[in-house]
This record gives C-alpha cells, sequence and structure tokens, in this order.
C-alpha cells in the first residue's frame, strides 16, 4: 500500500467518524426524550445519569477518532506525497 492510498484511507476515515459523531450529537440534541425514554427501560437510569454519560461517550469518541483516523492523516499529509 502506498503513502497515497493511505493518506486517502485515513482521509475517508475521518471523514466517516466525523460524520458519524455529528449525526450521533444531532440525534442526542434532536430525540433526547426518546432516546431517554428507551435508555431509562432498558437500562434502569434516571435522566440525571444519562446525559453526562452521552457527553462522555461522545467525547472519548472523539478522542479516538483524532487519535486513530485524523492524527495519522495529518501525518501522512505533511510527510506528503
Amino acid at each position: 500500500m502506498t503513502i497515497q492510498e493511505l493518506t486517502m484511507l485515513f482521509g475517508w476515515m475521518s471523514v466517516i467518524h466525523f460524520a458519524a459523531i455529528t449525526i450521533a450529537f444531532l440525534f442526542i440534541t434532536l430525540f433526547e426524550g426518546l432516546l431517554f425514554s428507551i435508555h431509562q427501560a432498558i437500562f434502569g437510569l434516571e435522566k440525571a445519569e444519562l446525559k453526562p454519560m452521552y457527553l462522555k461517550i461522545l467525547g472519548q469518541y472523539k478522542i479516538l477518532i483524532f487519535v486513530f483516523a485524523f492524527a495519522p492523516y495529518l501525518a501522512l499529509k505533511i510527510i506528503g506525497y
């Protein structure tokens, strides 16, 4: 696999992950009541416990995107082709 192919791979990975996190954020924001009711029924958690969990999960996912997709893409762009 060439540097150009790896750069394209990590670039598209970054785009797909950023789209997924954006969709997840919008879903949590727009359908908050539905999500809370579903997760309360499944896990028996209170609304006060769920909101911080959602933010924590999105924050951790954002860090993982940066470390495993976006940072390698930037590094490959820097060493260039």
